[in-house]
Parts: structure tokens; C-alpha cells; sequence
């Protein structure tokens, strides 16, 4: 801690303004910059763009973090099994049951329309099979971000130890359930969020204007499951990580892009989220 006329300040010398942008110390009594009087945590929002860039390549990033602390390994071990079995499940539970949504079109039609049975028939078993692939993604995201809450969020917190040169602190055997019950609800209420925003968009998901809508929301709450397991680790109230996730929009976004395409980089997003989360300015 430092000190100007008596008044204790934090030692936040590497941390930055989001008003003004110039390194600072928040005023304890007021959490004012000293600069330009911006609250702690507020100022302009992060450009789109980058924001977009680091969320998509946070799963990569996460990767390559893993190739250079490789004891870390053993905290993505089981999330990644569990995401394997669970889009397994999902998909082959899809692909069996897909025939009971599939219209009938063994009857032949007049002869002048024959043809277009035969091709309205196989449209439609294409587009049937896009729908389930896509569902047991989703239903892959939903699941696999609840299952493994527990996990992901050790594997933050070793990531976050590891980043900042920190001894792990580690926890003893008599935290681990109630940990796991927080890190559990945080997640289910992601997971109720998504599930239910979905499902308004689905039916808009065949229009043009509604397509593009549900694939954003889709990709946000993939993102926002991912970096919520920071923010609520940290015991972030559930208002101030709604606030912080619309901050930053674009990294919450982008974040959910990959894993949208392909769910198993869940754990590699959880760790590459991680190092995005303490690169931000306002994470304090």
C-alpha cells in the first residue's frame, strides 16, 4: 500500500484508466481516477474488433498455454472426456431419432410432380440432419458447461496462479462442495438463460432475418458460459458480471464462435478466457 497525505491508496501502479487510458491508483473513499475522475470499471467500452479476434482465439491460445505448462494437463483431462462422451451421446441419439421428424414421401405423387417429391424429400432430410447436427452442439455447450463446472472452475483458477507467477493456493477437501455448488448454480443459470433464448429464436431461426440472430446468440452464450467461470470464481455479484460480459461484448462473442463449431475446445476456452480476463483493465 501507498500513501499521499495519509490517504491509503492501492497499489494498482500496473493497472490502467478506462476513461483516460494513463496507469493509476483508484482513490479508496471514492474509486475515482485521480486523472480524470472516471469510476473504477466504467469509461468507454473495448473496441469490437480486437475483442472479437481474442475471444475466437482464446481456445487456441488456452492450447498453447497447456503445451508450455504441461502439469496443467491434468486439470483438462476429464472435462475433455466428458465433452467427448457427451457430443458422442448427443449426436448418435440425433442421428437415430431423426427419422420420426422426417415427413412422409414413399407415396408417389402424379406423374407431373413426381420429381419434386423426390427432391423436396431429400431437402428436407438434409436440412432435418443440419438442425440435428446443430442441436446436439448445443445440447453439447448446455450440458458439458454444467457437468464440468466444477472442473473449469479449478482449471481457471490454476491457469490464473500459473499466469501471474502466484503460489497455488489450492483448496482444502472441506471447500470443495460448496465451491462446486456455486460454480454449479452460476453455470445452470447460463445454461436456463441460453436454453430458454433459444428456444424463442428457433422458430425464427428458418427466415432471414431470424438465422443470423439465433447463430449470434448461440455464439454469446457460448462465450459468456466461458468467461462467466472467472467472474464468478471471483464471487462477482450476478449483476456485476451481466455488466462486465456486455463491457465486452465482443470478447464474449467471439469467445463462443469456436466452440459453437466445435464444443470438444471447451476446456482449451476455459483456460485461454482466463488469460483474457486478467489482460482487461477493469477486472479489479
Amino acid at each position: 500500500m501507498s500513501t499521499t497525505e495519509g490517504l491509503p491508496l492501492p497499489d494498482l501502479r500496473g493497472d490502467r484508466c478506462n476513461g483516460c487510458g494513463s496507469p493509476t491508483a483508484w482513490e479508496e473513499n471514492s474509486g475515482l481516477c485521480p486523472r480524470c475522475s472516471t469510476p473504477a470499471g466504467k469509461g468507454p467500452a473495448p473496441p469490437l474488433t480486437p475483442g472479437l479476434i481474442r475471444g475466437a482465439a482464446a481456445p487456441f491460445r488456452g492450447l498453447r498455454f497447456l503445451g508450455k505448462h504441461p502439469r496443467l494437463w491434468a486439470w483438462v483431462v476429464i472435462p475433455l472426456l466428458l465433452n467427448t462422451l457427451l457430443f458422442a451421446f448427443a449426436m448418435v441419439w440425433t442421428i437415430k431419432n431423426l427419422g420420426e421428424f422426417m415427413p412422409d414421401f414413399e407415396q408417389e405423387w402424379p406423374a407431373l410432380f413426381d420429381w419434386a417429391r423426390v427432391t423436396l424429400g431429400w431437402l428436407l432430410q438434409v436440412l432435418l440432419y443440419i438442425v440435428g447436427v446443430l442441436a446436439a452442439f448445443l445440447a453439447t455447450l448446455l450440458l458439458a458447461s454444467v457437468v464440468n463446472s466444477p472442473f473449469y472452475d479449478l482449471l481457471s483458477e490454476k491457469v490464473e496462479a500459473t499466469k501471474l507467477g502466484r503460489e497455488d493456493p489450492g483448496r482444502p477437501w472441506s471447500a470443495l462442495p460448496m465451491d462446486s455448488l456455486l460454480s454449479l448454480k452460476a453455470a445452470l443459470s447460463i445454461a436456463l438463460r441460453q436454453a430458454l433464448v433459444m428456444l424463442v429464436l428457433f422458430p425464427l431461426s428458418f427466415t432471414a432475418f431470424g438465422a443470423p440472430l439465433f447463430a449470434l446468440a448461440g455464439f454469446y452464450y457460448a462465450g459468456l458460459a466461458q468467461i462467466d467461470v472467472t467472474l464468478a470464481r471471483k464471487l462477482y455479484p450476478g449483476s456485476r458480471r451481466t455488466r462486465w460480459s456486455r463491457r465486452h461484448w465482443g470478447l464474449v462473442l467471439g469467445a463462443g464462435l469456436p466452440l459453437s463449431l466445435l464444443p470438444l475446445l471447451a476446456p482449451f476456452g476455459i483456460v485461454g478466457t482466463t488469460l483474457a480476463f486478467l489482460e482487461e483493465p477493469d477486472k479489479q
